[in-house]
């Protein structure tokens, strides 16, 4: 009995990857065959060809832009990693290997959206619900097939693991997941900085939050748990990327050395919420980026948060509050520049616009929960 229980469940895997696969495939195979999109993927091709011939040759510098830039010393490193390993792997070239490597960043995405959710919410049907979800949004595509841009949706594959492993280690204090943690927060500089720079205060603001309305232990201890669970993971992580992160921070120094040290207010890029919404255009100006988030993701995850209330679930009601906030915080030096010239202006740069990657794997979550607390009320009563 024990054999076909398990061998059931396999089977339901198997199924669940496939329709993972097959609607990815559905938006985004043309990835596989369109031309090139994007101002920024003849730079990712190039550099990628850069990192893979000379790299482990000692050659760290590319003297082909304006006038030289660091092949190991970028944002956005990793990506440029992932295309050259694989073009090792498989013996595809280079903008092959690019035209894979997009694509699969959101099935990735995807199955890793299904297996964190399955792990943390002990549903499957919750898990395929929310990976489903994911590739339906324009978000999900946009940098990729729009504007060639792939660090930041290879970031994204760091972002969910990193706030889930933090999470469960804050409940259970296992050294594995401690360990697990520090590994997935340590990938997200590699995959880009300022995506990284948002995980840091994500991760403080769950600390803060999860220890004050989760735990049902002494508060006090619980928050200072919390608080030096950051610090660790902060700290470690960052020395665990240190034969990276030290050279970057020198290498900004010196070619920022003449330079402006901070954007000014006007010079800061943004994305309002009508837009993220799917109503209205980004940056103020024309796009023919009609939708963003799409409205059964919109509508179901609204449901979930709802029904979270409903229920008290407040694991979820925690997800939803940085869904509702990074869906505001694209937009603040628009609706609130003096507030962001007072306050953050210093501290978080140019990370508005991407802000909306915390969202943009939260919200499938939500409407997955929407649909499946919403099934169970309707048919469970």
């Amino acid at each position: 009995m024990r054999n076909l229980i398990f061998g059931f469940k396999g089977f339901l895997v198997a199924i669940s990857l496939a329709l993972i696969f097959l609607t990815v495939y559905l938006f985004g195979w043309e990835l596989l065959e369109a031309p090139f999109q994007g101002n920024e993927l003849a730079f990712v091709i190039t550099m990628a060809e850069w990192v893979d011939k000379y790299l482990f040759q000692g050659v760290q510098w590319y003297t082909f832009h304006v006038g030289g830039v660091s092949v190991t010393q970028t944002t956005q490193t990793g990506v440029y990693y992932a295309i050259s390993f694989l073009h090792r792997l498989t013996g595809l070239t280079i903008p092959q290997a690019t035209r894979l490597v997009s694509f699969l960043l959101v099935f990735l995405v995807s199955l890793e959206i299904y297996f964190l959710v399955w792990w943390r919410f002990k549903s499957q049907t919750m898990a395929l619900l929310s990976a489903l979800f994911f590739p339906l949004s324009q978000a999900a595509w946009v940098e990729i097939s729009y504007l060639g841009v792939l660090a930041l949706p290879f970031s994204v594959l760091f972002i969910l693991p990193t706030i889930f492993l933090f999470d469960f280690y804050l409940r259970e204090r296992k050294t594995k997941i401690f360990v697990l943690t520090v590994f997935s927060f340590a990938g997200c500089f590699l995959a880009h900085i300022l995506v990284a720079e948002l995980v840091v205060g994500i991760l403080l603001i769950w600390a803060l939050l999860s220890s004050l309305f989760l735990s049902t232990q002494n508060k006090w201890e619980t928050l200072k748990f919390s608080f030096f669970a950051w610090i660790k993971v902060l700290v470690l992580g960052s020395l665990l990327i240190s034969f990276w992160l030290f050279p970057f921070f020198h290498y900004v120094g010196v070619v920022s050395r003449n330079l402006i040290p901070f954007k000014t207010i006007g010079q800061v890029n943004y994305i309002t919420l009508p837009f993220l919404l799917g109503f209205g255009d980004v940056w103020g100006g024309e796009s023919d980026l009609a939708v963003f988030f799409a409205l059964p993701i919109l509508v179901f995850a609204l449901l979930g948060i709802v029904l979270a209330i409903v229920k008290k679930d407040k694991r979820v009601l925690l997800l939803s509050f940085f869904a509702v906030v990074f869906l505001v915080y694209p937009g603040l030096p628009f609706f609130a520049p003096r507030f962001v010239e007072i306050f953050f202006m210093n501290l978080v740069g140019e990370s508005y616009e991407r802000a909306f990657v915390t969202p943009l794997v939260i919200l499938p979550i939500l409407a997955a929960y929407g649909v499946f607390q919403a099934g169970k009320l309707v048919f469970f009563w």
